[in-house]
């Protein structure tokens, strides 16, 4: 029987479409609807777990916690959002790669910022933080793939410095991460086929397409047509939008009717009472099964 395929060996046959996630049901989802991957989303992690946003302000005590139960629950691909590889030096982005590959995970990315960082100063106050020397990050990038190498992990270098250096700079510094060891790259804030073309011409190696949206109802980019331009992983950010838009619903409807008539009959887009039972359940026969080898329960 032919044996299971590596990450790596996934990222080099096909393309990976990977929804962003930020807990084991979000993972159970991704897994249910049959994507062949998946990314923990620091931003969604952060506002989930500890109710912080999206500042760079998660430990990796924290990271590795969820790690070790996402990919206990699923064997679909989880790769890290590993922030700076948490923490100033490359002994910091060692560690944490250490640590995560172990906890499970398949990929990691490290990005080029400083300790003042996060995503949510740029989509609410338009504050662009500050890069790390290119030295510095190229540091961390060799550590990491040191803390990995023998592994199935994939490591991303993840540069946030398009705003500030232009698409050239970025490109530029993306190229050294791959000299340095890098198994991937990617730009943050590319939205463009046309930056993608450049980014192609340019930039050897696998390389990710970070958050795919739309505008109008049109894709930014069409996932055939970048793959053909070397783009094999792709992410986006949809689930947490979903789930805290369902959360709102059922809670809006129940306490303006002060029943709970609206949530306890919703058809969750007509699935079957056993297709629901599976989503909202995680399986609990095999568990009950399990349990009835240790003592005496009755089916």
């Amino acid at each position: 029987m032919e044996g299971k395929k590596t990450f790596k060996e996934l990222l080099a046959t096909e393309q990976v479409f990977a929804p962003c996630v930020h807990d084991c049901m979000s993972a159970k989802m991704v897994e249910l609807c049959g994507y062949n991957g998946m990314l923990l989303s620091g931003g969604m992690t952060s506002r989930s777990m500890a109710g912080y946003p999206d500042l760079g302000l998660l430990s990796l005590d924290e990271l590795v916690w969820i790690t070790e139960r996402i990919t206990d629950m699923t064997d679909l691909p989880l790769v890290i959002d590993a922030e700076n590889g948490m923490g100033e030096g490359p002994l910091n982005a060692y560690r944490c790669a250490y640590r995560l590959t172990k906890a499970g995970a398949k990929g990691l990315t490290i990005e080029d910022t400083t300790g003042v960082r996060g995503w949510g100063r740029m989509v609410y106050n338009d504050e662009y933080q500050a890069l790390e020397s290119e030295e510095t990050w190229l540091a961390k990038i060799r550590a990491a793939k040191d803390a990995i190498a023998d592994k199935d992990c994939v490591l991303i270098a993840r540069c946030e410095g398009l705003p500030l250096i232009g698409l050239d700079g970025a490109i530029e510094r993306c190229c050294k991460a791959m000299e340095a060891g890098a198994d991937m790259t990617t730009i943050v804030m590319i939205k463009t086929i046309d930056q993608c073309r450049q980014i192609a011409k340019s930039l050897p190696g696998w390389k990710m397409y970070p958050d795919l949206f739309s505008k109008n109802g049109v894709p930014d980019v069409e996932l055939d047509e970048i793959y053909d331009l070397g783009f094999n992983f792709v992410t986006m950010h949809a689930l947490g939008r979903g789930a805290m838009y369902g959360m709102y619903d059922f809670a809006k409807h129940d306490f303006e009717n002060r029943n709970a008539v609206y949530s306890d009959t919703h058809d969750f887009a007509g699935l079957s009472e056993q297709e629901e039972k599976v989503v909202r359940g995680f399986d609990p026969e095999k568990w009950f099964e399990l349990e009835r080898q240790f003592c005496d329960v009755p089916k």
